[in-house]
């Protein structure tokens, strides 16, 4: 077991976030008639429950709020976020400000295919990265046909997010995706690692710690890692696409800040270059004339790289990889810090 401890560097010391994972019967525990299968209806639950908290936890609503997500949830949260927008002057709401996204994935089509990244890292040769390809296009014929289901089917078979779990003997077991295939890793979190991290493991102790659970009132109920249910409900909408709903709400002025890792091969930072490329929103020339800058953590010290347009800022950290608060805290929390007070990103704090 991994001891757990309160890290030094936490968002939630800082600043109030209630926390949604995995929200797929938000609003409805146990009724099976009232799981989400799609975006769009999961986010409609999620704004119910918003205003429920909102209304229990806060005298009015005026106060802002910045939504922070992660990797495949960066579908989910320009939906909801869309939502809150259009729903503005509806006074049970908070007003969204701004959104924070890492290593987003928005737009399938445009950002599903890692071959060619995984050829210039050395991961796979050139023949392998022609038959890579050759699945990353199927996988995009299939999502311009509306084939969702299939498309995530086909994609499983290519490089599929799971945690990385040895046989019970130590050996490395027979791969069973294409690219564990090739490149024998376990994880594409990280380029730099095989397979996870065990810190990643630390709150499954944490969790069983009696005054955790006292906590959060779960009495001795298991605690189960089964995804399969939010897995089986979400399956084929994993594939659809919320680029519109992205690019409405950088027109409407909201503020974004996306940040991403250097080593992330499963959302990497070139997909999300890619995506702003082709997105369809007022600044789309301005950002692809807009160069990068170096981001100084010092004199001397390089944290990466970033480019402002309009209201949106991306940063590329160097050093992350998917997981990018994990593998960078500090600067993470550093970046957070300065978008919610409106400070310039070379500032220091």
């Amino acid at each position: 077991a991994h001891a757990s401890f309160r890290h030094r560097l936490s968002l939630f010391s800082r600043f109030s976030r209630p926390a949604t994972r995995n929200p797929v019967w938000l609003g409805s525990i146990g009724l099976k008639s009232t799981f989400c299968a799609r975006t769009i209806k999961l986010a409609k639950r999620t704004l119910r429950s918003i205003a429920a908290f909102t209304l229990s936890f806060f005298q009015s609503s005026q106060h802002v709020q910045t939504r922070l997500h992660e990797s495949r949830v960066g579908k989910f949260v320009p939906a909801l976020a869309r939502m809150l927008n259009t729903l503005r002057y509806d006074d049970s709401l908070p007003k969204v400000k701004g959104l924070i996204l890492s290593s987003p994935y928005v737009d399938p089509e445009t950002q599903v295919d890692i071959s060619e990244l995984l050829y210039q890292t050395g991961f796979v040769s050139e023949k392998q990265a022609s038959v890579m390809r050759a699945q990353f296009q199927t996988v995009i014929q299939l999502i311009r046909r509306d084939n969702f289901t299939e498309a995530k089917r086909v994609m499983d078979t290519v490089i599929a997010r799971r945690k990385s779990r040895l046989p019970a003997d130590g050996s490395w077991g027979l791969p069973a995706t294409l690219f564990e295939n090739m490149t024998g890793l376990r994880q594409a979190f990280n380029l730099d690692l095989s397979t996870d991290p065990p810190e990643l493991a630390a709150y499954r102790s944490f969790l069983e710690r009696q005054d955790v659970r006292a906590a959060l009132h779960v009495g001795d109920v298991p605690f189960s890692e089964d995804y399969s249910l939010v897995q089986k409900h979400m399956y084929s909408d994993m594939m659809t696409s919320q680029a519109h709903n992205f690019g409405e709400l950088l027109d409407q002025g909201i503020k974004v800040l996306v940040f991403g890792g250097q080593k992330d091969l499963l959302v990497p930072f070139s997909s999300v270059e890619r995506l702003m490329s082709r997105l369809d929103w007022k600044g789309q020339l301005e950002y692809k004339a807009t160069e990068r800058t170096p981001w100084m953590l010092d004199h001397s010290r390089v944290g990466g790289y970033f480019r402002q347009v309009r209201n949106y800022t991306e940063v590329l950290i160097r050093g992350a990889g998917h997981m990018v608060p994990f593998d960078k805290p500090k600067e993470v929390l550093t970046l957070v810090k300065k978008f919610i007070k409106n400070l310039p990103i070379q500032e220091a704090l």
